[in-house]
């Protein structure tokens, strides 16, 4: 069961740049709850003549970039995949 769920809600109207995006989830990242939280992104490839794509583009990058788990780690937060809870 999640205590916590983070999901940029924002269209690209909103989001100004990557590193908005990226700030976005790093707070979130300080910012979580004892319990689990899911982080909850669309990462893709580009798709040519879609604006709001781009912004799965910034979260593929994002997740590539090691920045979520390398502040996780910072703050004492564990990273753990689905598997650990199916296993229960």
């Amino acid at each position: 069961m999640l205590d916590d769920l983070v999901s940029n809600p924002y269209s690209m109207d909103k989001i100004k740049s990557y590193d908005e995006l990226r700030e976005y989830y790093l707070r979130a990242v300080d910012n979580c709850i004892d319990g689990v939280t899911e982080m909850f992104l669309h990462p893709a490839y580009p798709v040519e003549g879609d604006r709001e794509w781009e912004k799965r583009v910034m979260e593929l990058e994002l997740l590539k970039s090691g920045d979520i788990l390398q502040r996780a780690e910072d703050n004492g937060v564990e990273v753990v995949s689905w598997k650990i809870f199916s296993d229960l």
